[in-house]
């Protein structure tokens, strides 16, 4: 057998008796079968018949790279744009299977950690991280691409992690000791710190983490630079607390501040705006033991995008977040506000570069203005209407192809 990644041959038999050839783009299933006659076997199914194939040195590895294959055939068919940032699959002729393993690796990276695809995976390491919600390091797997540093623990759903380089400072080598194996510190903006032990290849890791932070930091600074922004990016000393007790976010809060002045820019929030102080007593009981529960998991886990995340906080979130916190969640769940604070006048400049601009979808959005939520409270007003307006003008501007 044969495996092949172009389109046009994707499984070929050639003994002396029987020839063929399966194109990916005609296989419909792929799955592990166990025929009467055959131990194990992997079954391809096409639109016309379905074939056995058995006898193989490792089938489960064979079997997954006949699985990657026929999805990279359907990504490119389906999904070309998405397809483009992978760039070690654009040549067809040069994806070997440790270009399929590494590929492997990254998406199941991305789908762990929900990140957009763009990034890429730099290193993979074996290490623990001190979790102060369980007094102990944690064993688990640092993962560090362009813009994030990820860690899972070793044991399934005990706990996550994930750092925006964005809210890094510093990355530093600790001194080494017999408790403290190869460890590394790293400060986020909101003096909290996190420490990495048993790291293997310490030094070459840390450095790598560290060019790109710089990185990240020169954009930073370019883009503040370019906003007029001059604010200071790494401390004079790095400074950290250990989240060894205290564990509540210090956040900063980032508003666009370039507000365009043709337009009606009045913020939805400033005519609604859920969070307004109110007496405990006027809020229903249930929305009381909500926000109880939640400020509990603060304290104990942190708060903001780098907080500790176990199965705890995926029950809190089936129970139902309360109103009050639902904008911070989604900020934090998403990692938006980590994008937020790196381009913080995104959104009012797509806002004034959509001023005025009449297509399709601006059409449609004015027609669909008053029919959506007509019964909502926060719709109620021409500056409700309005800051709809500029949402959706805003992202049907950003995204032409909806």
């Amino acid at each position: 057998m044969y495996l092949q990644s172009e389109e046009e041959c994707g499984v070929g038999v050639f003994p002396d008796a029987v020839k063929m050839v399966i194109p990916w783009a005609d296989v419909t299933r792929l799955e592990r079968a166990s025929p009467s006659f055959m131990t194990d076997a992997i079954r391809v199914t096409t639109r016309s018949r379905q074939r056995d194939f058995s006898m193989f040195l490792s089938i489960e590895e064979a079997f997954q790279m006949m699985v990657q294959l026929a999805d990279i055939t359907l990504r490119r068919l389906l999904d070309n744009e998405g397809f483009e940032l992978d760039q070690d699959l654009q040549q067809p002729a040069h994806i070997t299977k440790r270009v399929l393993e590494e590929h492997a690796q990254k998406e199941y990276f991305l789908a762990l950690f929900r990140l957009p695809r763009r990034e890429r995976l730099h290193e993979v390491v074996e290490c623990s991280l001190w979790t102060p919600h369980s007094r102990c390091h944690t064993a688990g797997t640092l993962y560090a691409s362009d813009s994030y540093m990820c860690f899972c623990s070793r044991e399934e759903g005990c706990c996550s992690l994930l750092i925006p380089l964005t809210e890094v400072i510093s990355i530093e080598k600790a001194e080494s000791t017999s408790l403290l194996p190869n460890p590394i510190i790293v400060s986020i903006r909101s003096k909290k710190a996190f420490q990495f032990i048993e790291l293997r290849e310490r030094d070459v890791l840390a450095e790598n983490m560290t060019k790109r932070l710089r990185s990240v930091q020169w954009k930073q600074a370019m883009f503040r630079n370019k906003d007029n922004r001059k604010k200071a990016l790494i401390a004079p000393t790095p400074y950290y607390t250990f989240y060894y007790d205290k564990m509540y976010s210090d956040c900063e809060d980032n508003e666009p501040s370039g507000k365009p002045t043709t337009l009606n820019t009045e913020a939805l929030m400033s005519a609604f705006h859920h969070t307004q102080p109110e007496s405990s007593n006027n809020k229903p009981p249930i929305e009381q033991a909500k926000e109880r529960l939640w400020q509990d998991h603060f304290e104990e886990y942190g708060r903001g995008v780098y907080m500790f995340r176990t199965e705890k906080i995926q029950r809190l979130v089936a129970m139902g977040i309360p109103e009050s916190l639902r904008g911070e969640l989604w900020l934090s769940f998403s990692d938006s506000a980590s994008d937020l604070s790196f381009q913080p006048d995104y959104y009012a400049n797509l806002v004034s570069e959509s001023l005025g601009k009449c297509n399709l979808a601006s059409e449609e959005i004015e027609r669909d203005l008053h029919r959506s939520l007509p019964e909502h409270p926060a719709f109620q007003s021409d500056a409700a209407i309005a800051a709809l307006r500029r949402v959706l003008t805003a992202y049907a501007y950003r995204n032409p192809k909806i």
